[in-house]
Formats: C-alpha cells, sequence, structure tokens
C-alpha cells in the first residue's frame, strides 16, 4: 500500500469509534471501497472485489438487524479513490487492508458479546467478512 494509503486506513481506524458502530463503521468503509474498486476495473480482474463487496453488504445488513438503527449512529465512509487501483491486485490488497481492520474490529466485540442475539449475528457476520478475504486474498495468486 502507498503511504497516502497507510495514512487513510489509519485515519478510518481512529475514527470509527469502538463496539457496534466501529463495526458497522469499517464494514461499509470496506464494501464501499470493493465495490468502487470493482467498478473502475476490466470485469475478469473485478469480479472478486465485487463478490467481496456483496459479503461485505450481507455482512451489514447483518449488523444491521442486531442492533436496529446502527447505520442512523454511524457515519458512512466513502474513502474513495485512496484504495482503488489501477489493476486487481494492488486494489484487492488495499481493499484487504480495510477488511483487516473491520476483522479485528468485529473479533474484539465478540470476545466481548458472548451470548444472545448479538453473539450469533457477529458469528455471522466474522464468517462473511472471512469470506470476502479468502475472495480478495485468492485473487492476488
Amino acid at each position: 500500500m502507498t503511504e497516502t494509503q497507510n495514512a487513510t486506513l489509519q485515519t478510518l481506524k481512529d475514527n470509527a469509534g469502538t463496539g457496534w458502530v466501529a463495526a458497522w463503521t469499517l464494514t461499509n468503509a470496506a464494501s464501499c471501497a470493493a465495490a468502487r474498486s470493482g467498478d473502475a476495473l476490466p470485469f475478469v480482474d473485478a469480479v472478486p472485489l465485487l463478490l467481496a463487496s456483496a459479503d461485505l453488504r450481507a455482512a451489514e445488513d447483518y449488523l444491521e438487524q442486531a442492533r436496529r438503527g446502527l447505520p442512523t449512529r454511524c457515519a458512512a465512509v466513502d474513502i474513495g479513490s485512496s484504495v482503488v487501483a489501477l489493476d486487481g491486485p494492488s486494489a484487492c490488497r488495499g481493499v484487504e487492508r480495510v477488511l483487516c481492520a473491520t476483522l479485528e474490529s468485529v473479533r474484539h466485540l465478540r470476545s466481548s458479546e458472548p451470548a444472545g442475539v448479538g453473539a450469533v449475528e457477529l458469528a455471522r457476520v466474522d464468517t462473511l467478512l472471512s469470506s470476502a478475504r479468502r475472495l480478495l486474498l485468492g485473487s492476488q495468486r
């Protein structure tokens, strides 16, 4: 990642908040980054990004089901062209970095939400985030 991308990611992590708000904000940012990157690339390079974006959007839905009104309390962040790259592997690496921060946030939240509906939804979110990450990592080979 470039210095600009690293700075953008660090700013995003620093300003995402904590708990459910951070989980949603980072998931939303990763989803938007994957979709935007996928739109900017030729189809063959865009497929893993668009599939990852679909998983990330589904993860957002599960977070919203667990905590009604979550999107209204969170900042929807569009990190814009800072992760959009000119080639597929670079774009996947950029989105994957955002996704790693998202997974870290969700897993921290899972450790503090041991039971109940929230725990079930967080497990689903973790599975979808992991699926998106595998798609992105698999496309970098």
